[in-house]
């Protein structure tokens, strides 16, 4: 993760696509950002409604 913007991996973080040493770096971060902090609460809820926004799609034999 590079250090000199870390708000930009708020998205990254809240859905839980970044790897074990870029979510912890972030959360180092998260304890002196305020703001990055209520961006991650909110990208949570999203989080929470990707999981139901639709049915399963199975990819097609050509994409596996």
């Amino acid at each position: 993760m590079q250090t000199t913007e870390p708000h930009i991996r708020v998205g990254a973080y809240a859905l839980g696509a970044l790897g074990s040493a870029d979510a912890f770096r972030f959360e180092e971060h998260l304890a002196d950002c305020a703001g990055c902090r209520v961006r991650a609460r909110e990208f949570a809820g999203v989080r929470a409604g990707l999981a139901v926004a639709g049915p399963p799609v199975v990819p097609g034999s050509g994409l596996a």
